[in-house]
Formats: structure tokens, sequence, C-alpha cells
């Protein structure tokens, strides 16, 4: 087995669009680890204690990597603010899905074709 073939897929990967976009992601929460600091009794917040929170911001990382390729970002500076708005983004695609599926069962389940 050829290690090289084994490793092709990193080549492949555009990391100076998803590495910033991940890191993007992440800056929210760095932010508020920060900022812990800057109170009168420090104290982290519980969900930097929990497994699940952590897992779930890996996924976010992964999806603003695939957001910041998918919109083709042209620099790292492009892909790490890509990333620090991919919350938001999913959730407004979220809500527009969501407004859309409404309307249509508010009309008789009829759909636009």
């Amino acid at each position: 087995m050829d290690v090289h073939s084994n490793l092709q897929w990193f080549t492949i990967v555009p990391w100076t669009v998803i590495g910033p976009a991940g890191v993007g992601s992440l800056t929210p929460e760095l932010l508020a680890w920060i900022r812990c600091y800057h109170t009168a009794e420090p104290r982290l917040p519980p969900r930097f204690g929990r497994v699940g929170f952590w897992i779930s911001q890996l996924v976010l990382a992964a999806v603003a990597g695939g957001l910041a390729e998918w919109e083709e970002a042209k620099n790292p500076l492009a892909a790490f603010t890509i990333g620090i708005g991919a919350l938001a983004i999913l959730e407004g695609l979220g809500r527009l899905a969501r407004d859309q599926l409404e309307a249509g069962i508010r009309a008789g389940g009829r759909g636009s074709s």
C-alpha cells in the first residue's frame, strides 16, 4: 500500500480556504473565553466543559470550511470572515427553509411548479 496515495486527498483539499474558515467559526468562542477573564471573578461558561459542545464546534468548523469553499473565497481573510458568520448563515438558511415549508403547508401543500 502506497503511503502517498493514501494522503492524496490531503493535497486536494484547499486548506488555505478551509483552515481560516474553521478558525473563524471558533473565534466567537475564543472571544467568550477571553472575555470571562476580564471580569471580577473569572469563570468559564459551563458549556466549555461539555464534550458535546466541542463536537458541535468541530462540526461547525467543518461546515464553515465547506461554505467558504462553496463561496470560492479567494483569500484566507475572506474565508475567515465566512467562518465567523457561519452560524448566522446556517441559522438564516434554516429559517428560510422553515418559512418556505410553512408557506407551502398553509397553501394546502401545493408546491410551486
